[in-house]
């Protein structure tokens, strides 16, 4: 796991290590004003050498510039490494989930995953970015400043790091308690992001139903688990971050004990008493963040944890696809394609049972079958979308898992009008370069879309998406369908992709189709009885099994 996330780091190593340098520079410079103040009082104020105070306080000052340009330009760094060190992680796990199955996103809901690209991923920044950097700074500045307190004296140096394995021991006491706390909130905050979502794709329901109030009800209940956990949360950080203070206020205590009696018998002058202190200070610091960065570190290990959960596991057969995937050319068409004895199931639900059915190019077939018969299954077997749990899918004779560009060559259209929140154009072209204005102008007509384009002020411009009321369902449809035909696919399916259609356009669609796509296999999924009569072959899904209707039988009582 941990593998993974690193490798993220070293393709911005040259910068981490410029970043380092700017720390570590900065954190010397800081050890400067201490030992400038104890010699202003040791040896400036009782010779009176008002000078000599001057050009002191002037080098004093020139430090703190130097320390102003190093803290703008590590600003500056640490920003461009963290904030390119999450997108590529982000942009590596949203890839990885796009490619997984749709079992994947039956078992994770869309909230969780959008809040694990989001918020989990946020939560490594810290670590990704700067826990590193930071772990080699703090250790740095300790040694630095220890090596000042023992040259300022030893004894006095050993007096005061009796505070320091309290702190730790203080802090990593409630390390369990912060790591658990912390995974009970991701899971809290996952699930409500998770619900609001659910709540805006599903506005129309709690609009007709009137349940504002009781979605109200249910988001106040689900913040009070979250706010219960949190309090938990600052409970423990708070304890842990208060009892830690109090060793730290201690310090400079036992300090100015033991080294005020050590000033009144000469030992120690009050110049290097009052730098002692400062430097003091300056170590409690970075042995509290060094602490802490293990806190972090647990923090950062449970986002981990839920990414590396998900993107980890490969694909049921992905392991033997990898080993057969194979190219065919973009404009290779394909001739045929064979169901052999190929069963499906949900869990242990069997779905599709030792199925047997072809499709052949230059045919268009019907799929019928009461809703839940599997007709969506075969479809999504078709698309490769699902895995056959036997049986094998071969096209052209060979198995369509062997394909690496299956989905360059079949394009499906849902009844869901599944349309990108963009323009009716880049809606239309989507996954592929705007085409030329005659090939972009056929796709229209063929699609119907002619007279809806002609009819709105921006034209091809027009902002829609899938809730958009700039344009009807039926309009929508005939926007998949242009996407659909602009890929010129070997297959094309329709999955009750035309039920916002009326009867009419509905024929003429399927006519132009016949006419204009002759070399492809058109599937058409459809409870519509009256569009049968022009198909070559309809499938009737019944009992787990195929029905094949031949023309001639496509009577009332054979479809029923």
């Amino acid at each position: 796991m941990f593998k993974y996330f690193l490798s993220f780091m070293k393709t911005h190593m040259k910068l981490q290590v410029v970043l380092l340098l700017l720390m570590i520079i900065s954190s010397v410079c800081s050890l400067a004003s201490p030992y400038v103040l104890k010699i202003i009082i040791d040896d400036i104020f009782p010779h009176k050498t008002y000078s000599y105070l001057i050009s002191t306080l002037g080098i004093l000052v020139l430090i703190y510039i130097v320390r102003i340009g190093i803290g703008i330009l590590s600003d500056i760094a640490y920003t461009k490494i963290s904030k390119d060190i999450i997108a590529d992680i982000r942009v590596d796990v949203f890839s990885k989930i796009l490619k997984k199955n749709l079992n994947f996103f039956r078992e994770n809901k869309s909230g969780e995953i959008v809040f694990l690209l989001t918020n989990d991923i946020g939560n490594i920044q810290n670590m990704m970015s700067s826990l590193v950097l930071a772990f080699l700074n703090n250790l740095f500045t300790v040694i630095s400043v220890l090596f000042m307190l023992f040259a300022l004296n030893v004894k006095l140096t050993w007096v005061s790091l009796t505070i320091i394995p309290f702190i730790i021991i203080c802090l990593k006491l409630f390390v369990p308690y912060v790591r658990k706390t912390f995974s009970e909130i991701q899971v809290e905050e996952s699930k409500i992001y998770d619900y609001l979502m659910n709540c805006i794709n599903n506005i129309r329901v709690i609009l007709s139903y009137g349940t504002a109030d009781y979605e109200k009800g249910r988001a106040t209940r689900m913040h009070e688990k979250l706010i219960k956990v949190s309090i938990k949360a600052s409970l423990y950080n708070a304890f842990s971050k208060n009892t830690t203070t109090f060793f730290i206020a201690i310090g400079p205590v036992i300090v100015l004990l033991v080294g005020g009696k050590m000033v009144f018998q000469s030992e120690l002058t009050v110049g290097s008493l009052i730098a002692f202190i400062q430097y003091l200070n300056r170590i409690y610091n970075p042995v509290i963040s060094l602490s802490n960065s293990y806190n972090d570190f647990e923090k950062a290990r449970v986002s981990m944890e839920r990414i590396y959960k998900h993107i980890s596991n490969e694909n049921p057969d992905e392991a033997k696809v990898k080993q057969l995937k194979m190219h065919y050319e973009e404009n290779t068409s394909i001739s045929k394609i064979e169901f052999r004895d190929v069963s499906f199931s949900y869990g242990k639900k069997t779905v599709l049972e030792n199925l047997n059915l072809t499709f052949e190019k230059g045919k268009l077939y019907g799929i019928i079958g009461e809703s839940g018969s599997g007709k969506s299954s075969i479809i999504n077997l078709l698309c490769n979308l699902e895995k056959a749990g036997t049986g094998n899918i071969i096209c052209n004779g060979i198995d369509i898992e062997s394909f690496g560009n299956w989905s360059q060559h079949i394009a499906l259209i849902e009844r869901e009008n599944q349309l990108f929140n963009d323009t009716i154009e880049n809606n239309i072209s989507y996954g592929s370069s705007i085409p030329k204005s005659d090939i972009l102008e056929e796709i229209i007509s063929d699609s119907e879309l002619i007279n809806v384009i002609a009819e709105k002020k921006d034209g091809m411009q027009t902002h829609i998406s899938n809730y958009t009321t700039v344009i009807s369902d039926g309009q929508k449809q005939r926007v998949s369908i242009a996407r659909a035909l602009l890929k010129k696919p070997s297959l094309i399916i329709f999955d009750e992709a035309t039920s916002a259609l009326d009867i009419q356009l509905e024929k003429k669609i399927v006519e132009t189709l016949k006419r204009k796509y002759s070399d492809s296999i058109i599937i058409i999924v459809t409870h519509r009885h009256n569009l049968l009569k022009d198909l070559d072959a309809v499938y009737k899904v019944h009992n787990k099994t195929i029905i094949k209707i031949h023309e001639n039988l496509l009577t009332n009582t054979e479809l029923h």
